[in-house]
């Protein structure tokens, strides 16, 4: 079995055992009065792996567009980011790329209003060098993050790890953790 698919079975298998834990309250991002929200992130990109090898730490913003169950604690999420990665070997190069996901978000009841959640999905990722054409790519990610409810709007902090399946002979799949923080309006 690959690290992709053992990283991913660990994130199915966390949310399968986490379901009863949240049915039981039947509480999620749903108590807001309205279950769509729309957000803005940004934060520190780094990248891993053989990724690494050549490309430096780096930055990334993003949008979102998200629904959350109002009866369930479960939700869809969209978004895209630019991700500007550091040049490590000063080779110029300074790697980026774009990137547009679905997940699916699994929201924790507590009895604070900090609201933790889990969320997993997969998308495409376009990649570019300098000098280079771009190469679109699909992927797969996985996270967690905090949500904190303020008025007319929520703060969330995150850290997701993306792996892209661009692997070719002698090489292994490109993967990045971004660490965002972010504003949701409701």
């Amino acid at each position: 079995m690959t690290r992709s698919a053992r990283w991913a079975s660990v994130v199915a298998a966390s949310v399968l055992a986490a379901l009863p834990l949240v049915a039981q309250e039947g509480e999620g991002m749903g108590s807001y009065s309205n279950p769509v929200a729309l957000g803005v992130f940004a934060g520190a990109s780094i990248p891993t792996g053989a990724f690494s090898d050549f490309a430096g730490s780096g930055w990334h913003i993003g949008a979102l567009l998200q629904w959350s169950s109002p009866t369930a604690p479960i939700g869809i999420r969209a978004d895209g980011a630019y991700h500007k990665f550091g040049d490590k070997n000063n080779a110029g190069i300074f790697p980026s790329l774009l990137n547009a996901t679905l997940d699916g978000t699994l929201t924790f009841s507590t009895s604070s209003t900090v609201r933790p959640y889990i969320l997993a999905g997969g998308g495409v990722y376009s990649q570019r060098a300098r000098d280079q054409d771009s190469q679109t790519k699909f992927g797969v990610n996985g996270g967690i993050g905090i949500l904190v409810p303020l008025s007319g709007f929520s703060t969330m902090i995150e850290g997701r790890y993306h792996i892209i399946f661009d692997k070719t002979e002698g090489t292994s799949n490109s993967a990045f953790i971004p660490i965002s923080v972010g504003l949701l309006f409701r």
